[in-house]
């Protein structure tokens, strides 16, 4: 008891000594010169050792700010319980406290003072963690590293979201100050650019270091971080365009890797805080709106195509290049015959199905259903896509951002990428293998068809993404009519009318045609191919040829939901007649749709 009391009257005594000006003590310098010994006995000392440590520390960071800026940095990177942080805590409060008493006359200016020492802190201890992980180990030499080993970024990271914990709750008064969630915020590029680094599937693993380690931990670790802080401006000025494109570009990295997770929840737990990152950072600007969404579609066509189910790789500017085989160089695709693509009144002989001697081509075993896992994929990166819309009028702006990005990556050109539909002979002598192109592109990327069915329920997003269904619609055309009714039965024809059915599904549910045009959903499996060619081309393409699917043709309200109103779009009887006719034709198996389909368009007209 009487050692406890000495003890503390000497730390008074030094702490009155140490406000004295001028005033050296040569205890405080002997402990500035060992101040390594000093700080690793917080780590392994008892509560009496730390505590008063901790005082003699507050006196020396007081007197060198160099070694205040230092402490902060190795407390971050060894502390590992939260007695330690709170030794850390205590020792901020306290240098900054002693600086800026309460009657100091320039207390502002002090307090921004420490606050930037405190942010030179957390980035010497963010560049001190990385470079640790680059380290040669001797227990990785040894071989007596356990599977629980975390990295030193990681490490930092779980004591930094522990201190932003605490400073959130607002229980702990000497946080309330905001100084570390500010000095994380001056931190956010470098963690973005090691979050960044991390998410890559593919880097640099140097044999006997960290680096070597599983880094989704760590990948973890840092998104929350960056969840962690006001990215939004409200509470501090907000980041600069520089740290912003850095946040979201890691952001988007971070979701893809989260993808490739094993564990089902740790998969969940990662997409959602990327999803969040990715909210509030697109909520309040058009610019990562904007980079954030051309990320993730460019990302998930060209490079993570295969975690969507997507049966191949689109061509383009942005992948890489890759080994053609025989049969699909376009030499030796002219020397195909068959029926398919045969194209009426034209002399082409591309695209053909078989080779003379060597029978049909054998399908691709790429037409195998995609599996749940991959669906589940899709539908989270979806989600992912949404979340960068929300806002008063971000789902409508980024919706349609997204469609018209969709037709820019899947067309070869910027030609014929308008609103209007041509005449059919123009797709037909000009267009074809552009239209073949692009709709084989979207037929094996899953993320498209994806979108495109999203886009019809965020009207009118789907208008901007005509030319994708200009050239869907084309290619049925020329299929079936080269198909005609002889081959109704083969495994061609029912692709053909599988991909019928879903251009017409995503164009009713895009209120693209209105009544009775959206029944031919349901006319479809009843009609021959000669029947279906007709229906295409007399109902559904002269239609949209001569009312162009646009944007000014929806109305919308307060809220954001656009519509298009049924009774001011009812289509002439030229573009019904031949659907009038196909049912009266075959009235015994489709008379049940005709009063559902004419029966108003009848009285209306009387």
């Amino acid at each position: 008891m009487f050692c406890r009391q000495l003890l503390e009257y000497l730390l008074q005594k030094l702490e009155y000594e140490s406000l004295l000006p001028d005033k050296t003590i040569p205890l405080l310098m002997s402990a500035a010169e060992e101040i390594n010994i000093v700080r690793e006995k917080f780590l392994d000392g008892n509560q009496l050792e730390r505590y008063s440590l901790a005082r003699v520390l507050i006196l020396v960071c007081y007197n060198q700010p160099s070694e205040f800026v230092s402490t902060i940095s190795y407390f971050l990177q060894y502390s590992r319980d939260d007695q330690t942080l709170a030794l850390l805590v205590r020792i901020v409060s306290g240098t900054i406290t002693m600086h800026t008493p309460n009657d100091s006359p320039d207390i502002n200016a002090d307090t921004e003072r420490y606050q930037n020492f405190i942010k030179t802190g957390v980035e010497y201890a963010l560049r001190d963690a990385m470079l640790s992980d680059t380290t040669i180990k001797r227990y990785f030499v040894e071989g007596t590293s356990t599977s629980e080993h975390k990295t030193y970024l990681h490490y930092l990271c779980l004591n930094l979201i522990t201190l932003l914990r605490w400073e959130n709750s607002t229980r702990v008064v000497q946080l309330r100050s905001r100084w570390v969630s500010r000095a994380v915020e001056a931190a956010a590029g470098r963690a973005a650019a090691a979050l960044c680094e991390r998410a890559a599937l593919v880097r640099v693993r140097a044999p006997c270091t960290p680096a070597q380690l599983d880094q989704m931990h760590t990948c973890h670790a840092l998104a929350e971080v960056l969840d962690r802080i006001d990215m939004s401006g409200t509470k501090s000025p907000p980041p600069s365009v520089e740290v912003i494109l850095k946040v979201v570009q890691a952001t988007v990295k971070y979701f893809f890797r989260c993808l490739h997770e094993k564990d089902i929840m740790d998969k969940l737990r990662g997409v959602q805080t990327a999803c969040r990152l990715l909210r509030k950072l697109c909520i309040h600007s058009k610019l990562a709106r904007a980079v954030a969404l051309r990320d993730l579609l460019e990302t998930a066509m060209f490079r993570e195509e295969k975690v969507f189910g997507s049966r191949s790789t689109v061509a383009n500017a942005i992948t890489a290049g890759k080994d053609w085989t025989n049969e699909d160089l376009l030499i030796h695709l002219n020397q195909r015959h068959g029926p398919m693509t045969q194209l009426t009144q034209s002399h082409t002989s591309v695209f053909h199905a078989g080779v003379i001697g060597s029978a049909g081509r054998h399908n691709s075993d790429n037409s195998a259903p995609v599996s749940p896992a991959l669906s589940h994929h899709t539908e989270l990166l979806m989600g992912a896509l949404m979340a960068c819309m929300d806002g008063d009028t971000g789902i409508a702006e980024g919706a349609t951002s997204v469609s018209l990005l969709l037709v820019e990556l899947v067309s070869p050109d910027v030609m014929y990428n308008g609103l209007p539909w041509p005449d059919e002979d123009f797709t037909k002598q000009v267009s074809i293998e552009r239209e073949l192109y692009m709709r084989g592109a979207v037929e094996r990327s899953a993320v498209c068809r994806a979108w495109l069915w999203r886009a019809a329920s965020a009207r009118p997003a789907l208008c901007v993404a005509s030319a994708l269904l200009r050239a869907a619609a084309a290619t049925l055309l020329h299929r079936l009519r080269a198909h005609l009714d002889r081959h109704t039965n083969s495994a061609e024809m029912a692709r053909e009318r599988a991909a019928l059915t879903e251009l017409l599904s995503t164009m009713t549910l895009g209120q693209l045609l209105p009544h009775p045009l959206c029944h031919m959903l349901e006319l479809a499996p009843e009609l021959s191919a000669s029947e279906l060619v007709q229906v295409l081309r007399d109902c559904l393409w002269n239609y949209t040829r001569d009312h162009v699917p646009s944007p000014a043709l929806f109305t919308g309200d307060s809220s954001g939901i656009h519509w298009r109103d049924p009774s001011t779009c009812k289509p002439p009887a030229t573009y019904t007649d031949t659907l009038r006719l196909i049912i009266q034709k075959k009235i015994s198996t489709l008379g049940h749709l005709y009063p559902i389909m004419f029966l108003n368009l009848e009285q209306d007209a009387a």
